[in-house]
């Protein structure tokens, strides 16, 4: 990319060339015009003549300082991106408005993360298994979706015949490709009110925060499809959701705990996952 010294120039060159005045351009066509509007940056495609003439004359105006036109609120769209310094609006993407200022979080220590872990499981010994093992086994946490919630003398019954009947519609609408087994995999099913229910779950997202090894509280939950194994299903898998290599060279998803949310009773013989 030619410098801002180079672009000066031009500009210079080109109206002395017609002009005693080293900014005047009117004799210049409208041809040229765009050429040395493109070389300095500037966005061309939708301008007229009078228009371009004037941007093209207040760039040459700011050589001793072009960064701070470039950056202007109120001339940084002049010119292309790749032309100019980045601004705080280049994150927006294609929205209007700016995100709220974020409030600076409570910082979670381990002492924090170990006191959240017991209180949600109930458990003495949940933290320092976690802490062993590397893995633990959370039950309960979603109880209230089965035997449902008292609050007062009021007692609202829980939603699980919806669950069941929300599996079997997504299973009754899925079919085996080529005679493969599905193994038992609802892969259309990634927004179940259930699932949507648990993402939402605050006890759920404090056992993230907590577990995790930098206790970030900002996370981002992203849909995933559901398993409805039944009986006869080939489940048998192991696996790990993390790329080892890249961790291993980068560090990259070092910070990251697998998990999965069964609403059965999971033991040796109805299938658990296997670490």
């Amino acid at each position: 990319m030619s410098s801002d010294a180079a672009r000066i120039n031009t500009i210079r060159q080109l109206a002395l060339a017609g002009s005693k005045k080293a900014e005047s351009l009117d004799h210049v066509c409208y041809a040229h015009l765009k050429a040395v509007g493109g070389h300095c940056g500037l966005q061309t495609k939708m301008l007229k003549r009078e228009e371009l003439q004037i941007r093209i004359q207040i760039f040459y105006q700011h050589h001793e300082d072009l960064d701070a036109l470039r950056t202007d609120p109120l001339h940084y769209f002049w010119f292309r991106r790749a032309d100019r310094p980045a601004v705080p609006v280049d994150r927006l993407g294609i929205y209007s408005t700016k995100p709220i200022s974020q409030p600076q979080l409570t910082a979670i220590t381990d002492s924090d993360a170990a006191r959240l872990v017991k209180e949600i499981t109930g458990s003495e010994n949940a933290w320092p298994i976690w802490l062993e093992e590397g893995s633990l086994n959370v039950s309960r946490i979603f109880a209230w979706m089965f035997v449902g919630i008292t609050i007062g003398e009021k007692h609202e019954a829980g939603i699980g015949p919806l669950i069941e009947d929300e599996f079997l519609m997504y299973k009754h609408h899925q079919r085996e490709i080529n005679g493969k087994p599905n193994r038992g995999w609802l892969r259309t099913m990634l927004y179940l009110l259930t699932q949507q229910l648990i993402r939402q779950d605050p006890q759920y997202w404090m056992l993230y925060v907590a577990m995790r090894p930098d206790h970030n509280q900002r996370l981002v939950s992203y849909p995933y499809y559901t398993k409805f194994a039944r009986p006869g299903d080939s489940t048998v898998f192991r696996h790990m959701d993390m790329n080892i290599p890249e961790f291993l060279a980068t560090s990259r998803g070092g910070n990251i705990i697998q998990e999965s949310v069964s609403l059965d009773d999971k033991t040796a013989a109805t299938g658990c996952t296997e670490i």
